[in-house]
């Protein structure tokens, strides 16, 4: 909204004598009014369905505001990395395609590479070959015989979860 300021003193005319030239409010005066009243209010964003063009501003809400109010880029993208952060907390296992470090990924934590030429397992309770978290076992390049022993690749055991709803 255009700033309107008020360009006559109505108010001041009334203290002026009788017969004062100035006492009189003349259709100029009215009409100036008018015109800067009308282009402040046609400029002002509506309250209702308002359009905002060129760079608006608006102050930064306080993380964690689930209101109505506007919300600015810097609020956004806060929201938006403390959920990756949450979604991904320290203990977390990332796996990816891609060889880009999900700390320069995401921007956040350190990331170490994890289970470097093993293979992950799911964890098993009911079998002390896999039933802790991070547990390592097996070996590489051990060659099969027939002599009943069974052989295992090298893991490391994980949890894996499936979402079934």
């Amino acid at each position: 909204m255009s700033d309107y300021t008020k360009a006559t003193d109505f108010a001041s005319k009334d203290s002026l004598p009788s017969g004062n030239a100035g006492k009189i409010v003349k259709g100029t005066e009215i009409d100036d009014e008018f015109n800067a009243i009308a282009v402040a209010v046609a400029t002002k964003a509506d309250e209702n369905d308002a359009v905002l063009t060129g760079n608006p501003t608006c102050p930064t809400q306080t993380a964690g505001t689930e209101t109505t109010r506007l919300a600015n880029c810097s609020f956004v993208a806060t929201a938006v990395q403390n959920g990756i952060e949450t979604l991904h907390p320290v203990g977390s296992v990332y796996i990816s395609i891609a060889s880009t470090n999900p700390g320069t990924a995401f921007g956040f934590g350190t990331w170490v590479a994890f289970a470097e030429g093993q293979v992950l397992v799911g964890l098993d309770s009911t079998d002390t070959e896999f039933d802790t978290a991070e547990e390592t076992g097996g070996e590489k390049g051990v060659a099969t015989t027939t002599t009943g022993t069974t052989n295992l690749m090298p893991f490391i055991t994980v949890y894996m979860w499936k979402r079934t709803a």
